[in-house]
């Protein structure tokens, strides 16, 4: 506050209080503190909390357009600056991905985010890219994607829940004795549970013939 009194033009002043003012729940007031940051001068820090509020909001439409400007920052910053903020880079073209995701524009998603693969071949980049295969019913591919995505990473609980829903969309024996496994070990990999996890366990093990079992997951 007392650096903008002083410098008001300062649009990282700015953009560090709408991040404040998000931290203390004033979301209106962060999306004005990084609309004046942006009056002001191009930055990431700007853009990347509207783009958070607007994905936080499911405003997906206004989200593509805060990641793509983003997506052009950090190209930038790799031109000039080199690999090292390569990672940086990825993330952003990550945030672009998820949010035409949401837009329901699967194909501009999986192009984007084989771009970051091409750049990053690591376990995050694999798993958005295997959601968006998982979206566009593209099972078996989703299926090696998210497989891939595990090898590199055992630990990733959000991939094996990903690839859970793929194996029981998949449906067979085979693939719903592997979803059950992949749903057991996923829940001591995961932060928190994450909405229709449950709901998919019941499925899987319906399919196994295993009412009593579908019946608790469904009551969780």
């Amino acid at each position: 506050e007392e650096t903008l009194a002083v410098f008001p033009e300062c649009a990282l002043g700015w953009a560090l209080r709408g991040e404040w003012r998000l931290l203390q729940g004033n979301k209106e007031g962060a999306r004005e503190d990084a609309l004046q940051s942006l009056s002001l001068a191009p930055n990431v820090l700007a853009y990347r909390l509207l783009y958070d509020l607007a994905m936080e909001e499911a405003r997906f439409s206004e989200a593509v357009e805060f990641a793509e400007h983003l997506v052009a920052l950090s190209s930038l910053y790799v031109k000039f600056g080199g690999d090292s903020l390569q990672d940086e880079h990825v993330e952003n073209l990550l945030c672009l991905a998820r949010a035409l995701k949401g837009a329901g524009r699967l194909e501009e998603a999986l192009k984007v985010c084989e771009e970051a693969e091409e750049r990053e071949f690591k376990p995050q980049v694999l798993l958005m890219k295997g959601e968006i295969l998982e979206a566009m019913g593209r099972w078996e591919e989703a299926k090696e994607v998210l497989q891939e995505a595990l090898r590199q990473n055992p630990w990733n609980g959000s991939a094996r829940f990903a690839l859970m829903r793929v194996l029981v969309a998949l449906g067979g024996e085979e693939n719903l004795r592997e979803a059950l496994q992949q749903g057991l070990l996923a829940q001591g990999k995961l932060f928190s549970i994450p909405k229709g996890f449950f709901k998919t366990m019941a499925k899987v093990y319906e399919g196994l013939g295993l009412a009593g079992k579908a019946q608790e997951a469904r009551q969780m």
